[in-house]
């Protein structure tokens, strides 16, 4: 869901949700986060497939760490000719808790910054984008709440989204405060995780 600002609902849920951050607000944060850290690697995710970076890799490091093609990756300038889903920043091998302070102060009208992977990588999207108000509204569609609805998640992200689901589940791998809101953990995504806790719902269905 691309932290809340795409959502779109798979049969029977339907409906395709998008929020974007205007292209020269995306702009300005890009300029302050590069200004204060000239080092840092800025990515920008498109709606689809394309996303837009200041530090292009290749071929092989690209599927490997993006499962992307060189075709998929553009650069900055060209990127922000569209309005941009999810600005991240990262990189550094260390937290970035005083870039994510910054940004707030001067967007936080605008836009929201959510932390991962211990302050050292940073999400910004779109002020109305979080994922649980995204998964709600596809759920609108077939009038289900999100009580009815199994949730998984490992990063900071996640957190509002478990929070408000009728069973939340952290994997193995997941941060502490996943761990902290979740009713459960399974196994981590390497171990398939979220595959074993299907299957045995799936087990059990069939054998009611």
């Amino acid at each position: 869901m691309q932290n809340g600002a795409i959502g779109i609902g798979n049969p029977p849920l339907s409906g395709h949700i998008k929020e974007k951050i205007a292209t020269e607000l995306a702009r300005d944060i890009i300029t302050t986060i590069s200004e204060i850290e000239p080092e840092i690697r800025i990515t920008i995710e498109l709606e689809g497939y394309g996303f837009g970076t200041n530090h292009p890799r290749n071929p092989d490091e690209l599927w490997e760490v993006n499962s992307a093609t060189p075709d998929m990756q553009l650069s900055l300038e060209k990127a922000l000719t569209d309005e941009p889903t999810k600005i991240a920043a990262g990189g550094l091998n260390r937290k970035i808790s005083h870039i994510a302070n910054a940004i707030s102060k001067r967007f936080g009208n605008d836009i929201s910054v959510v932390p991962s992977n211990e302050m050292t990588f940073l999400n910004i999207t779109s002020k109305t984008a979080t994922k649980q108000d995204t998964l709600r509204r596809l759920l609108d569609s077939q009038n289900t709440s999100l009580d009815n609805v199994i949730a998984f998640g490992d990063d900071v992200p996640d957190i509002d989204m478990l929070s408000a689901c009728g069973i939340s589940i952290a994997v193995a791998n997941a941060v502490p405060e996943v761990k902290e809101v979740a009713d459960y953990c399974t196994a981590s995504n390497d171990d398939d995780g979220v595959a074993i806790v299907l299957e045995r719902i799936i087990e059990q269905s069939h054998s009611q």
